[in-house]
């Protein structure tokens, strides 16, 4: 496998494949779905802080009322679907 980078980073690479005696290909290779998982399973989820969550909870528990522009909003709606059944 080809790739472009820099010689400090190709040097980390052929460091960490050799601790595990394994080649540089076999490495990233081995590596990459693991960190290609991690990485979006990271940007799937929201941490909140603490007063983040208390407040969402507090919304789920006590939401508040309809404004009229919703209300207009989910009458439009209505009439724009198409229902098959």
């Amino acid at each position: 496998m080809e790739q472009r980078t820099k010689p400090s980073v190709k040097a980390q690479k052929q460091q960490a494949a050799d601790l595990l005696g394994i080649d540089e290909t076999a490495f990233v290779v081995g590596e990459a779905p693991d960190q290609a998982k991690n990485t979006i399973a990271e940007h799937d989820r929201t941490v909140l802080s603490a007063e983040d969550r208390i407040a969402l909870l507090a919304a789920f528990d006590h939401p508040a009322e309809p404004t009229e522009t919703l209300r207009q909003a989910m009458a439009l709606h209505k009439t724009a679907l198409v229902y098959g059944g």
